[in-house]
This record gives structure tokens, sequence and C-alpha cells, in this order.
């Protein structure tokens, strides 16, 4: 009797653990799908026209399937919309490695739009092997968005893999943004030490300098670090690098840089 008492518990105990464990597995279900919120809706203003609209829909959604091929064969993969907007774009921007490859097997454009260059964007956020994809489609590694090169999105964001992709085939080391900012200064400026060393050592200039003067030494030797710091001890890595290949100690200051400059003796001699 006892014996069949304690089977029945464990029985019982058994069935209450299998519900518990489907009921917590249910809201778990239920609260991802509300945080994640609804899927996003491509609107009619990117895309007016309704096959490409529909194709950017299914990229979006992550179930592009015979979508990219369709609207290939009716001559629109490489329709831009009014706000400058592209299949390729939005398959890049979310991250989609399929969906970006499909495109340029059937023959997307890589470098439009102008301005909008569908590699930079990628290297600010997607996974290498998109842009991989692009520059064997040929796509320009100079290509900017926003002025920011594709090199220089990278070194913001600290991915050297992606800087030395870029670098591999034929970015400009130094191609600058708007501000005059190289790879390099925006490496030094949010303290990615370790890959602003790297770029000095591929062959970045250590006298570029953005249209205040300011250069990657002002940026690195400007803040405070606690010393004996890994931080603190690729900081100095970089300082002395940046002496090595001729920068001036002690160093200027932006305005002398600046005035160095326009009486033609920067970089110095």
């Amino acid at each position: 009797m006892k014996k069949a008492l304690h089977t029945m518990f464990l029985t019982v105990g058994g069935i209450v653990l299998l519900i518990v464990i489907g009921v917590v597995v249910w809201v778990g279900i239920i609260a991802f799908n509300f945080f994640k919120g609804p899927p996003a809706v491509v609107p009619e203003s990117a895309f007016p026209e309704a096959t490409v609209r529909a194709t950017a829909q299914a990229i979006a959604d992550g179930n592009s399937g015979k979508a990219i091929e369709q609207v290939a064969e009716a001559g629109l993969i490489d329709y831009i919309g009014p706000e400058n907007d592209t299949l390729l774009l939005v398959a890049v921007m979310g991250n989609d490695e399929h969906a970006v490859k499909k495109l340029l097997e059937l023959g997307t454009n890589p470098n439009i739009p102008e301005g909008r260059s569908p590699l930079a964007i990628a290297a600010g956020s997607a996974d290498i092997e998109i842009i991989r994809a692009l520059l064997s489609a040929g796509a320009d590694p100079d290509g900017l968005v926003d002025s920011e090169s594709g090199l220089w999105r990278a070194a913001l964001g600290n991915r050297r893999d992606i800087v030395d992709l870029f670098l591999e085939n034929g970015a400009t080391i130094d191609l600058p943004n708007s501000n005059g900012e190289t790879p390099l200064i925006v490496a030094a400026q949010v303290s990615h030490y370790e890959l602003s060393t790297h770029l000095l050592e591929r062959g970045a200039s250590p006298f570029s300098h953005d249209s205040t003067g300011k250069t990657a030494e002002f940026w690195a030797s400007r803040k405070v670090l606690q010393p004996g710091t890994e931080e603190y001890r690729n900081r100095e890595q970089l300082l002395q690098l940046l002496q090595q290949k001729g920068f001036p100690s002690p160093a200027p200051t932006d305005d002398e840089v600046l005035e160095a400059k326009a009486a033609g003796n920067w970089p110095p001699q």
C-alpha cells in the first residue's frame, strides 16, 4: 500500500512538474514576442513601387524566398526609392546574409545609391561575411555614408578584422570624414589604442589632423589613465610608435598644427 501511494505521489509530482515547465515555456514565448514587438513594416514612402515594396517587406521579415528572383525578373532589382533606399540596403541593415548574397548573385549594383554605400553601412554593424560578399561583388572600398568610409566606421567600432579586410581590398587608409578625421584619429579619439597602433603599423600617417588641428596624438595623450593598467600600456605603446614615425616631441597644440600647415611646414621635415 505504501509503495503504491509512493508511486502515485511520484507520478502526480511528475505531471505537476511538466505542467509547470510547460507554463513557464509558454509565458516565456509570449513575453519574447511581446518585447520583440511587431515585425517592421516597410512604408510605401520608401518603395512606392508595389513589387519592390513587397520584396523589401519579405526581406525585412526574413522570408525573401522567391521575391528577390521575381523583382529581378521585373528589372527592378536596383530600384531606388524617393528616400534613397534600395533592396540591398534593406538586406544589409537587416544583417541578412542570404538576401544580400542573393541580390548580388542576381546582379544588383553594390555601389548605389550614391552617398549611402551599402558597404560603408555594413562596416558599422553587419557580419563580416556580408562585407566579404559586397567586396567580392565589386563594392567600392572607399564608398561613403554620411562622409564616412567603411574603414572609418570599422575603426570607430574597434573591428580590426574588418579594418584588415578593407585594407586588403584597397581601401584608402587615411581617407577622412567631412571633419577631417581619419580612421586613425577616430580610433584614438574613442580610446581604441591597440587598433590605432595597428593602423600606424599598416601605414596610417601619424601627421593626419582634423579640421581643427587635432591629431591622434592629441586624443591619445589627453586622457588620464591609471599607470600599470592594460589601457595605459596600450596608450603608451601608441605614443611611442607615433614618435618613432616622426611625430614631434613635445607635441604641438592643435593651433600650432594648423599654423605649421598654413606655412607649409606640416608634416614636419
